[in-house]
């Protein structure tokens, strides 16, 4: 890889090492079999040994890691380059995604499911607001937003899909973050999961329909 620089990296190195060192700092303290997922009550209803910690935070931020450093190398309409601030924030934000998540996934096996999931409802409320932010700025490309026929196909159909989906993730996930204070600690997420899968839902759906209308208008 031609363009990896150490200097450059090296923050993003140390993010993805974080929760291995929290893993680390608790692993002897961690029963031999710990849960692994929770049921809408917040009750575990899914277990395994406390090695497959190690795995799933390898496969979050090893994946998550690794995805950046190649996309500019396979990106045909070269997002890295014609939009670096914008790839530069999405890198950090996504980062910051990963490394929380796998907080959550070993903070949640030390018996504090609840506050777990508490912290969840913000964590998807944060992802709505991020996601929302970037859509409206991001320009075409084949990995991040929507990529469909038609917004890939058309800048217009790109531009007003991302601009109008984006408002509504934001705006949405600004909304949510008083809702999930005010609920029961195991439904916090739902909130702001419906408006993450609403926003994208919608986004789909419009950019369909902007392509019928464009389509018609032409005709």
């Amino acid at each position: 890889m031609k363009n990896f620089k150490l200097k450059n990296e090296l923050g993003f190195i140390l993010a993805h090492a974080a929760p291995f060192v929290y893993l680390f700092l608790i692993y002897d303290s961690l029963p031999e079999i710990v849960p692994t997922h929770f049921n809408i009550q917040g009750e575990a209803d899914g277990f395994s040994s406390k090695s497959s910690l190690i795995w799933m935070l390898l496969a979050l931020n090893g994946i998550g890691y690794l995805l950046f450093l190649l996309i500019p190398l396979i990106d045909p309409k070269k997002l890295q380059e014609k939009q670096p601030k914008i790839y530069n924030r999405l890198r950090i934000g996504i980062t910051l995604m990963l490394v929380g998540l796998s907080f959550l996934i070993v903070y949640m096996t030390t018996g504090n499911s609840m506050n777990g999931i508490f912290a969840l409802g913000i964590f998807f409320s944060m992802i709505c607001i991020f996601l929302g932010n970037y859509l409206q700025a991001v320009k075409p490309n084949y990995f991040i937003g929507f990529r469909t026929p038609w917004t890939l196909n058309s800048d217009e159909n790109w531009r007003k899909t991302h601009l109008v989906s984006g408002r509504i993730l934001f705006y949405g996930g600004i909304l949510s973050i008083p809702f999930v204070f005010v609920m029961p600690p195991n439904l916090a997420p739902i909130i702001p999961v419906i408006v993450l899968v609403a926003g994208s839902i919608f986004g789909l759906i419009y950019s369909y329909l902007l392509f019928r209308k464009q389509k018609k208008e032409i005709v």
